[in-house]
């Protein structure tokens, strides 16, 4: 399978070269990079060339990258530039795994997303979006095999990188995926959201709300803090069973412990990349991915209402 990158370089989050090695790792290979200038992408590509020996083509364009002969695109760059590679690649039937959000700025960004979804599943494309924490759960039933499938209470507390409103478009997009999975369904809602920001004067916020699709509603409460955290940690509860992520800053290593009991976490997205990888190979799509409907606009339906609570702007 032939991929083309976009965003390759360590300018914001940088996850671009980490998705570039997992892509050679499952056997893809890296036949161009995309940079705004001729000059970032040739950087982008002799830092990639360095770590594994790829030799994608620096590009600029869709042109050039479908002139690489490319077959399916990673986006990996600000979400400013996602729908307008998202349409170059479905006009073009190109797969595509990209980073959340989906889509972003501009009216009625969850009804373009949907559109997308619907055109690229029409076309048999296979339409990822980067969202990795549904990943863990089979190793968080591993360390908790009582914990329900379905829970009555949901609870996650992040580390964003970043602050106000990009904050919430950087988090979100987790606990919302991990939702999607636990109760899945395009009619899902947010009822009741409570917003509290800025607690005890520092950079945690709080929002609780009722995760509502078909029969189930879950009670949800996420907090994002902000305070520096070198081990990236992350917790998450179904009801009363919790699991903290720790990443050790040598390694990349994970572990999901609770407490005492600790087990070692398969990094989420190399499988992600790699699932992303086989359907594409194969050539179908494999559904819609619930971080593109109903994520997308349970996630505009959040950021709207926490903006008007009070959300601190980025």
């Amino acid at each position: 399978m032939r991929v083309a990158l976009i965003g390759a370089r360590r300018v914001r989050q940088g996850l671009g070269p980490f998705l570039a090695r997992f892509l050679t790792d499952a056997g893809a290979e890296l036949c161009a990079v995309v940079g705004q200038t001729r000059a970032t992408a040739a950087e982008a590509a002799r830092a990639l060339a360095a770590v594994d020996g790829s030799t994608p083509q620096p590009v600029t364009s869709l042109t050039e990258v479908l002139a690489a002969k490319a077959e399916a695109l990673v986006i990996a760059s600000p979400h400013a530039s996602h729908e307008a590679w998202l349409r170059g690649a479905l006009q073009h039937g190109l797969h595509v795994l990209c980073e959340k959000p989906l889509i972003w700025g501009g009216p009625e960004p969850a009804a373009h997303a949907a559109d997308l979804a619907h055109a690229f599943h029409a076309q048999d494309l296979v339409l990822h979006v980067n969202a990795q924490w549904p990943r863990t759960l089979e190793t968080f039933h591993a360390l908790h095999p009582r914990a329900p499938a379905t829970p009555e209470r949901f609870f996650m507390r992040m580390p964003p990188r970043t602050h106000g409103v990009e904050a919430l478009l950087d988090a979100l997009p987790h606990p919302l995926s991990v939702l999607a999975t636990l109760a899945p369904g395009e009619d899902a809602e947010i009822r009741q959201l409570q917003f509290h920001a800025g607690l005890q004067g520092g950079p945690r916020w709080e929002l609780e709300f009722t995760y509502a699709v078909g029969p189930s509603a879950i009670a949800c409460k996420l907090e994002l803090d902000a305070t520096p955290d070198t081990q990236r940690t992350t917790t998450y509860a179904l009801d009363d069973f919790s699991a903290t992520r720790t990443v050790d800053p040598q390694t990349y290593a994970m572990q999901l412990s609770d407490g005492p009991r600790s087990i070692p976490l398969p990094d989420p997205t190399p499988r992600l990349v790699g699932s992303f990888l086989a359907a594409a190979a194969a050539g179908r799509s494999t559904g819609i991915d619930p971080a593109a409907i109903p994520g997308m606009r349970l996630l505009a339906d959040l950021v709207t209402a926490a903006q008007r609570l009070g959300a601190p702007p980025s």
